[in-house]
């Protein structure tokens, strides 16, 4: 498991993918907006993991529920 705050190349390792797909996924809402801090770009590894699973803060949206077929 990596650390607490990961870089955007340790997300693309973790997640088996490139950079440019990691970018893409935040962009496009499928992986949480990364934290900022000084100089540094940074993703919360318990959010990504909580994306990833499909656990969100906001309600799930029905269509996307009767597709999953939850």
């Amino acid at each position: 498991m990596p650390s607490t705050y990961c870089s955007v190349e340790t997300v693309a390792t973790e997640l088996d993918c490139s950079v440019s797909t990691v970018r893409d996924y935040v962009k496009r809402g499928l992986l949480p907006q990364p934290c900022r801090t000084g100089g540094l770009v940074r993703w919360k590894w318990d959010a990504i993991v909580a994306m990833v699973d499909g656990i969100s803060s906001e309600p799930e949206d029905p269509i996307m529920a009767a597709i999953n077929g939850t």
